[in-house]
């Protein structure tokens, strides 16, 4: 009997350590005596979707939340050369902070938070999760993203220019056509 309950002790415990953990994606660092956790609001971010930056702050000697923060931060959103300040907005939650966006372009961006939490002095640099294109989840129909009808407008952009230097030239060539062969027949 004891060696019926150890077998499924033993199997409860292997399945209990091949479970997948639930990935905690936010980063932390400290400031002083405050620790700073920032990631995206909604996980998995996606372009073209509501999100925002979630910035948390807690007071490490009393391990409490920090609040009547959103004045005193501010949050810088990086990706390659493009940057925005999103304004920071408290959340229901105290010590928790939203800066929202609308993500346009996939990829990995960067959050920047600077400001004071009392008279402690913040300028941290923080690694966001990648930020996956909408049309890896769109169904039935993926729609176009942004940046691809973007390259559609410009590609279209681009011929109707050409065309249209072509008619130019057409028009300027039938107008020295027309110019010849009214010399021509004033001269007969």
């Amino acid at each position: 009997m004891r060696g019926i309950w150890l077998a499924a002790l033993t199997a409860m415990l292997l399945v209990t350590l091949a479970m997948p953990l639930p990935v905690n994606a936010h980063e932390t660092k400290s400031s002083g005596p405050y620790l700073i956790k920032v990631g995206w609001q909604f996980e998995p971010a996606y372009t073209g979707t509501y999100n925002g930056v979630e910035v948390s702050v807690t007071d490490t000697r009393t391990s409490q939340p920090v609040g009547n923060l959103a004045g005193n931060l501010t949050v810088t959103l990086n990706i390659g050369p493009s940057s925005a300040n999103p304004p920071i907005d408290p959340s229901d939650t105290i010590g928790v902070y939203d800066a929202h966006v609308i993500l346009t372009q996939p990829g990995t961006y960067n959050a920047t938070v600077k400001g004071t939490i009392g008279s402690t002095p913040v300028n941290l640099n923080f690694g966001l999760d990648t930020v996956a294109d909408s049309s890896d989840i769109q169904f039935p129909v993926k729609q176009p993203s942004p940046t691809t009808l973007q390259g559609s407008i410009n590609d279209t952009n681009n011929r109707a220019v050409l065309m249209g230097w072509i008619g130019i030239c057409l028009g300027i060539a039938g107008v020295a056509l027309g110019a010849l062969a009214l010399v021509k027949t004033r001269k007969r």
